[in-house]
């Protein structure tokens, strides 16, 4: 998925990405001896701010150009597999960015998101939060989870929570096969000119 970010009258294009699954084998927040440094796998002219499940198959991370002013939030990582990082755009409110993995529906998650979502409330900041929610059966025109949809609490709790902070979902394209997994939540959908599916390479 790629994002393009209005900044004033340009636009930062591929300044900032973000993705799930960690890289590499058995990395981890704790450095150990099979963990997979960022200096092996990104761009030098990059920060990579990393949440690594520790085991293969999980973990998000954000990549920022260095052009690009960009803090790590490391008190709002909290127990899910979630990254945020703060961007300073020059004479406009602070953009607080958030990559989220919840490879298998469960209330825990939504939970912990919204105690981050807590957190950052007033804050006076923009946010934009992106990931794969493994939630297909939520229409974000209508705000509504069918019936017979699977773990439908739990589909209807991730809209509820997007209410309540003013999150408007704005990705349109199907991310895997006919389902809209992956969306991109924002308070301010002014800041996005494109969100558009992408090919990654393995």
């Amino acid at each position: 998925m790629c994002l393009e970010l209005k900044n004033g009258s340009t636009y930062i294009k591929q300044g900032v990405l973000v993705f799930k699954l960690s890289t590499g084998e058995n990395p981890g927040k704790t450095s150990t001896i099979e963990a997979i440094k960022s200096s092996e796998v990104f761009p030098d002219d990059c920060n990579a701010y990393r949440n690594d499940r520790g085991t293969l198959g999980g973990g998000v991370f954000i990549l920022v150009h260095k052009d690009i002013i960009s803090v790590e939030q490391s008190s709002l990582v909290i127990n899910c597999e979630i990254e945020w990082v703060k961007i300073h755009l020059k004479g406009k409110k602070e953009l607080l960015i958030g990559s989220l993995y919840m490879p298998h529906r469960n209330m825990k998650c939504l939970d912990e998101l919204e105690k981050s979502l807590q957190m950052i409330a007033n804050s006076n900041t923009n946010i934009m939060l992106t990931g794969d929610f493994n939630c297909p059966d939520i229409n974000w025109e209508s705000m509504s989870v069918p019936n017979n949809s699977s773990d439908k609490e739990i589909q209807t709790k991730l809209m509820e929570i997007t209410s309540s902070y003013q999150l408007t979902q704005i990705h349109e394209q199907p991310t895997r096969e006919d389902n809209l997994l992956d969306i991109v939540l924002t308070t301010n959908p002014s800041l996005v000119k494109t969100s558009k599916n992408t090919q990654t390479t393995k």
